[in-house]
C-alpha cells in the first residue's frame, strides 16, 4: 500500500514508459499533472512520441478513464466538424481548442498562467471565435465553452456542484478579461445524474450539445454507449499511425458503485418499472420534466409569455435592448470632435446569482480608466480595419504554431531554390542572347565592310573608265596648226 501511495504521488513526466504500460487505471488517474513553466517545456512534452503498440496497451488498461491525448483528438475532431457543417447558430468558423494538457497545468502556480495564454490570442475578440476546452479538476474532466457575443462572452460549463468553485470562476474571468471581453456571463449546467466514470465522454458530449445541438446523454446506458463509440473511433485512428504523442494526464472519479448505478437509471429500466408503476398509481400521465440542460424554448412559447406577463419584461428582453444600445453607441466613436466614453452593460442576472458568482464578477469588474478607454477605442478602430483584411493565421497552441511556421519556412526555402533556378536560367538565356547578338553584329559588320569595299572598287573602276574615255576623245581631236 505504501508503494502504491508513492506511485500515486508521482508526476506523470517522471514515470518511464516501461512503467507506464504496466500501471492500472487507478494509478494512472493518480499521476499528477506535469509542471509547465515554459513554452520549451510544453513543446518537449508534446514532442514525446511512443509506438502505437504501447499506446494501445495503455488504452486497454484505461477502461473508463480518459487521457489528454484522447481528449485532444476528439476536441479537434469536433472543431473540424463545426467548420465543415456549421454550428447551431450558423457559424462556420472553426473553434479554438485549448490543449487539455496545458489547460490542466494552469491550476499549478509553478506553471505558466492562463493569462499568458489569453494574451497570445488577440484574434479571438476580433473574429468572435468560440473556444472549447476540457480540464482536469478534482480528478475529473470538466468541459468549458466560450461563446463571444460582441463585447460580451458567455462561459458555459457543466459541473456537478450547485455552486461553481471560486477558483474556477476567477480563472475563467481572467481568461475572458485578457481576451478583451468587457462583459462576462456564466451558464452553468449541473448534470441530473452523478457522473463518476467516463467523464471524458460526458465532457465531449456536453460540447457537442452546445456547438452542434446534439442531444445530451442523461442515462447510464447513454453515457457508456457514447464512451464506447468515442473510444473505438480513437482506437481505429491509432491503427493508422506508427508513432503517436505520449499521454500525460488521466482523470476520472471513483468507480461507480451500486448507488451510482441506481441513480443512473437506464432507458429500459425507466420504461419498465418506475415510470409505468407511477403512472398507473396516479391514473394520469406523468408531467414532462425538462432536462436541467434545457435552455431554449419555441418561438411561439416565448410569444405566449408576452401575453401572459403583459407589460412586464423578461431578462432576455432587457439584455437584448441593452445590447442594441451598446452596439449603436459602439458604432459611433466620436461626436464632432469629442470622443465618446466607453459604456459597459452589466448582466442583470448577476444580482439574482449574487451569492454564487455575482459578487466575484462584480469585484473583478472595475471601472475603466482613461488609458483603458483610449485602448478600447484603439481596439475598436483596429477591429474595424482588421475586419476588412484577410483572416489571419489561427492555431490552437504554441507547438502547432511553431510547426506551421516551420512548414512555412520550408515552403519559402523551396520557393527560394525555385527562384534561384529561374534566375540562373534567365542569366544563361541572357548570356546566350548576348553572344548571339554579338555574332550577328560581327557577321553584319563583315558583310557591310565587304559591301563598302565592293562599292569602292566599283566606283574606282567607273572613274578609270571615264578617264580612259576622256583620254580617247582627246586623242581623236584634230590638232590645229601651230599646236
Amino acid at each position: 500500500d505504501d508503494h502504491v501511495r508513492d506511485e500515486l504521488a508521482l508526476v506523470s513526466d517522471s514515470v518511464l514508459l516501461q512503467q507506464l504500460v504496466l500501471l492500472d487505471c487507478q494509478r494512472m488517474r493518480g499521476l499528477q499533472v506535469p509542471v509547465i513553466d515554459s513554452l520549451h517545456q510544453l513543446g518537449w512534452l508534446r514532442s514525446q512520441l511512443i509506438s502505437v503498440q504501447d499506446r494501445l496497451a495503455i488504452l486497454v488498461r484505461q477502461f473508463g478513464i480518459w487521457a489528454d491525448d484522447e481528449l485532444r483528438f476528439h476536441l479537434h475532431e469536433l472543431a473540424m466538424t463545426c467548420a465543415a457543417q456549421g454550428m447551431i447558430d450558423g457559424d462556420f468558423q472553426r473553434p479554438l481548442v485549448i490543449d487539455p494538457l496545458r489547460f490542466s497545468s494552469w491550476f499549478d502556480g509553478r506553471s505558466l498562467s492562463c493569462v499568458q495564454w489569453a494574451r497570445s490570442q488577440p484574434d479571438v475578440w476580433v473574429n468572435q471565435t468560440k473556444i472549447i476546452g476540457v480540464f482536469k479538476w478534482d480528478n475529473h474532466w470538466f468541459p468549458v465553452l466560450f461563446i463571444p457575443e460582441g463585447d460580451h462572452v458567455t462561459i458555459s460549463l457543466s459541473h456537478r456542484q450547485v455552486q461553481i468553485p471560486a477558483r474556477l470562476v476567477n480563472m475563467f474571468v481572467d481568461i475572458a478579461t485578457e481576451l478583451g471581453f468587457g462583459g462576462i456571463r456564466f451558464h452553468h449546467e449541473m448534470p441530473n445524474f452523478v457522473c463518476h466514470s467516463a467523464c471524458g465522454a460526458s465532457a465531449i458530449d456536453f460540447l457537442r450539445h452546445g456547438l452542434l445541438g446534439c442531444p445530451l446523454a442523461v442515462t447510464y446506458a447513454q453515457v457508456w454507449g457514447q464512451h464506447a463509440q468515442f473510444r473505438e473511433f480513437f482506437r481505429l485512428t491509432l491503427l493508422n499511425e506508427t508513432m503517436v504523442s505520449r499521454p500525460w494526464v488521466w482523470a476520472s472519479g471513483e468507480s461507480d458503485d451500486e448507488v451510482t448505478e441506481r441513480e443512473w437509471v437506464s432507458d429500459d429500466e425507466a420504461a419498465d418499472s418506475g415510470l409505468r408503476s407511477g403512472a398507473a398509481a396516479l391514473g394520469d400521465p406523468l408531467p414532462t420534466v425538462p432536462s436541467s440542460s434545457h435552455t431554449c424554448i419555441e418561438l411561439d412559447a416565448r410569444i405566449e409569455l408576452f401575453a401572459q406577463h403583459a407589460k412586464a419584461m423578461g431578462d432576455d428582453e432587457i439584455r437584448f435592448h441593452l445590447s442594441t444600445l451598446l452596439k449603436q453607441r459602439g458604432a459611433r466613436i466620436m461626436v464632432g470632435r469629442e470622443i465618446l466614453p466607453i459604456v459597459l452593460g452589466f448582466e442583470s442576472l448577476n444580482f439574482m446569482n449574487w451569492d454564487e458568482v455575482g459578487h466575484i464578477l462584480t469585484e473583478k469588474w472595475p471601472g475603466p480608466t482613461a488609458a483603458e478607454s483610449v485602448q478600447q477605442i484603439e481596439s475598436r478602430i483596429q477591429a474595424s480595419i482588421m475586419a476588412k483584411l484577410p483572416q489571419p493565421m489561427e492555431q490552437d497552441d504554441v507547438p502547432d504554431r511553431l510547426g506551421l511556421l516551420e512548414d512555412q519556412v520550408q515552403q519559402l526555402m523551396q520557393k527560394q531554390v525555385h527562384i534561384d533556378g529561374q534566375v540562373q536560367e534567365l542569366s544563361q538565356q541572357q548570356v546566350q542572347s548576348t553572344a548571339s547578338l554579338q555574332s550577328q553584329i560581327s557577321v553584319q559588320s563583315h558583310q557591310l565592310q565587304g559591301q563598302i569595299e565592293s562599292q569602292n572598287q566599283s566606283i574606282q573602276a567607273m572613274f578609270e573608265n571615264q578617264l580612259n574615255h576622256i583620254r580617247g576623245l582627246l586623242a581623236k581631236r584634230p590638232r590645229e596648226d601651230g599646236e
